[in-house]
């Protein structure tokens, strides 16, 4: 039975306190709020998984591809005619089969403003060095979106990435475009649901980063 707490204290206006069956109804609420958030949250824990996964391989390929295949020098020069050449000006591809969609015989000049000449100018003569300042950005967003730790920061900065991509070399191929895309989309999806930092690291240290004004926007806590 549901009972009424409420008592005067000898003055017009009563002190009013919850009633038994405002408690339980408040207490219902708030389990289910609890329950919907960490099924949502669950939900995300593939995609989450995913996402850091796919950045954390691309970081190592990069590192691995520009610095160990065939040493530094050379793949900041390979990487030079890939950004400076391909990925600016177009390249014409000889091809032993007819040309498609998913395989081109020719691949157009940038088509975002300013974005050859940016490639061609600033990009290209420190390409190995931008290729490794990208692999190690890749790296970090990966292991961050894993561990849920900044997790704000790492998809932020993982959709971040994926749009420098769409504008350097999203005219190359179909694929790099819709990769790209679908990545950060899932990154925003993490986002707005608030579940990037579930079973995360954020949740651990949640109390030490709320001390801290700019290290708590960077969080889930």
């Amino acid at each position: 039975m549901c009972e009424d707490h409420s008592f005067s204290n000898g003055f017009s206006t009563p002190y009013t306190d919850l009633s038994t069956c405002g408690c339980l109804f408040w207490l219902g609420e708030y389990m289910l709020t609890r329950m919907r958030s960490a099924n949502i949250s669950r939900a995300f824990i593939p995609l989450r998984l995913m996402l850091g996964v796919i950045w954390l391989m691309g970081g190592l390929l990069n590192l691995y591809d520009v610095a160990f295949t065939c040493g530094y020098e050379c793949g900041g020069q390979r990487y030079e005619e890939l950004t400076g050449v391909v990925w600016a000006t177009g390249a014409s591809l000889g091809l032993p089969v007819a040309p498609t969609i998913y395989l081109a015989d020719s691949i157009p000049a940038n088509p975002v403003p300013g974005m050859g000449y940016l490639l061609a100018n600033f990009v290209a003569p420190n390409a190995g060095a931008f290729m490794v300042t990208m692999g190690m950005l890749e790296l970090l967003v990966g292991v961050s979106i894993l561990l849920g730790i900044f997790t704000r920061l790492s998809l932020v900065g993982a959709i971040i990435l994926n749009f420098l991509i769409l504008l350097a070399a999203g005219h190359t191929h179909p694929g790099i475009l819709r990769i790209n895309l679908l990545m950060a989309a899932a990154a925003a999806s993490l986002y707005l649901s608030r579940s990037g930092g579930y079973l995360g690291l954020d949740s651990l240290l949640s109390r030490k980063l709320k001390r801290v004004p700019i290290l708590r926007h960077l969080s889930w806590s």
